[in-house]
C-alpha cells in the first residue's frame, strides 16, 4: 500500500510536471516572436529558432501523451490498487474483529485451563486421599473377611454348644421332674414319719409309765420283769432310732431342693450379668460370683466358699492358679458348682460310711453350725 502511494505521489508530480512544461513552452514561443518581432527582423534566426521551438514542442508533446497514457495506466492500476486495498482494509477489520475474538476467547481460555489446572490438582489430591481410603478399605475387607470366618466357626460353635445345652437343659428338666416327685414322695414319708412319731412319743410315753410301774414291782416279778423291760427299751430305741433318720432324710431333701433352686438362681444371675454368653470370663465379676454362689446355694447346704475355691483350683480340675482363676468362665463356674454340691451332699449323707455319720448329725441336732469343724467337708 505504501508503494502505490508512492507511485501514484510520482505520477501526480509527474503530470504537474508536463502542464508546468506545456504552458512553459507556450510562452516561450511567444516571448520568442516578440523578440524577433521587436529585433528587427532576423529571418534566419527566427527561422532556425522556430524550427528547434517546433521540434522541441513536438518532443515535449509526445512525452507528455507517453506520461498521459502511462498515467492512464497507473491510474488504472492506481483504481484496481485502491480496489484492492479496500477489500484489503475490509479483510485486515474482519481479521482484527476475529482476532479481537480470539483474544477474548484465548483469555477465557486461559481462565479455563488455569481452572483445569487448579481442578487437575485438586483431583490429584483428591486420588492420593482415596488411594489410601482404598487401602484402608481393603485392609478392612480383609479384617472383616477373617472375622467373618471367625464368626462363622464360632457360629457353627455356639451352634452345638447351644445343642449340648438344650440337652443338659432337658437332662436338667427331667432331673428336677426326678426331684419334685421324690420331695413329693419325703414331703409324704415326712407327713407319715410325723404321725408316726406322734404316736411313738405317745407310745413311749406310755412305755415310760409302764417301766416306772413295773419298776415298782420289780423285785415281785424278778428275772421275768427285767427281760421285759429291755425288750421296752430295745423298742425306745428303735423308735428313736427310726425319728432320727427321719429328720436326716428331711434334712437331705430340704438340702437337694435348695440346691437345685439356688443353682438356677445363680444360672439366671449369670445369664442377666453376660448377656446369655456364659462363655465369657468372670474376670473382676468372680468374687462377685462366689458371694452370689454362697447365698444362693452353700449356706444351704452347709458349703464354704473357701473350700469350693479350693475345689475349682484343684489340679486335675480347671487347670487354674490363683492368680488365673479369675479368667474361669461363668459356664465353668456352673459346671464346677453342679460337681461341688453333689459330691458335697455325697459326704453328708453317705450311702457307705464315708462322710459323716449318722450320730455326728444327731449330736449336731441336724444342724450345719453344730458340726465338728473336724469333720466338715473341706477338699
Amino acid at each position: 500500500l505504501a508503494s502505490l502511494n508512492s507511485l501514484e505521489n510520482m505520477f501526480k508530480k509527474i503530470r504537474d510536471t508536463s502542464k508546468s512544461i506545456c504552458c512553459a513552452s507556450k510562452l516561450t514561443i511567444v516571448g520568442i516572436i516578440v523578440y524577433i518581432l521587436l529585433s528587427g527582423g532576423v529571418v534566419a534566426w527566427f527561422y532556425d529558432a522556430y524550427k528547434q521551438i517546433k521540434g522541441d514542442e513536438t518532443t515535449f508533446q509526445e512525452k507528455i501523451d507517453l506520461l498521459q497514457e502511462q498515467n492512464a495506466k497507473f491510474k488504472k492500476e492506481n483504481d484496481r490498487y485502491r480496489n484492492l486495498n479496500s477489500r484489503l482494509r475490509d479483510q485486515v477489520q474482519v481479521i482484527r474483529e476475529e482476532n479481537e475474538i480470539y483474544a477474548a476467547n484465548n483469555n477465557e481460555f486461559e481462565r479455563l485451563n488455569k481452572e483445569l489446572e487448579a481442578t487437575a490438582i485438586e483431583l490429584e489430591k483428591s486420588v492420593v486421599k482415596l488411594s489410601g481410603q482404598v487401602t484402608v478399605l481393603k485392609e478392612q475387607n480383609v479384617a472383616y473377611d477373617k472375622l467373618n470366618k471367625e464368626l462363622s466357626n464360632q457360629t457353627d460353635t455356639l451352634s452345638n454348644l447351644v445343642m449340648k445345652l438344650e440337652e443338659q437343659v432337658i437332662a436338667l428338666q427331667n432331673v428336677a421332674v426326678d426331684l419334685r416327685k421324690e420331695n413329693l414322695e419325703l414331703n409324704t414319708t415326712v407327713v407319715n414319719l410325723s404321725a408316726t412319731r406322734s404316736g411313738l412319743e405317745e407310745e413311749i410315753e406310755s412305755l415310760r409309765k409302764a417301766v416306772s410301774f413295773l419298776e415298782t414291782y420289780a423285785i415281785k416279778n424278778g428275772q421275768n420283769l427285767d427281760t421285759f423291760i429291755e425288750k421296752i427299751e430295745s423298742l425306745i430305741t428303735e423308735n428313736e432310732i427310726i425319728l432320727d433318720e427321719q429328720r436326716r432324710q428331711n434334712l437331705k431333701g430340704d438340702m437337694q431342693y435348695a440346691t437345685m433352686q439356688g443353682i438356677e438362681e445363680l444360672r439366671t444371675y449369670f445369664d442377666v450379668k453376660t448377656n446369655y454368653d456364659l462363655y465369657t470370663q468372670m474376670v473382676d465379676l468372680y468374687e462377685i460370683g462366689l458371694e452370689v454362689a454362697y447365698s444362693d446355694v452353700l449356706k444351704y447346704i452347709c458349703g464354704n466358699v473357701d473350700d469350693f475355691e479350693a475345689y475349682i483350683l484343684q489340679p486335675n480340675q480347671s487347670g487354674l492358679s490363683r492368680d488365673t482363676v479369675h479368667q474361669i468362665t461363668f459356664k465353668s463356674f456352673l459346671t464346677y458348682m453342679y460337681f461341688y454340691q453333689d459330691d458335697l451332699l455325697n459326704y453328708y449323707f453317705p450311702v457307705r460310711n464315708e462322710g459323716i455319720s449318722k450320730q455326728k448329725w444327731k449330736e449336731a441336732n441336724y444342724r450345719c453350725s453344730n458340726l465338728d469343724p473336724q469333720v466338715t467337708f473341706y477338699i
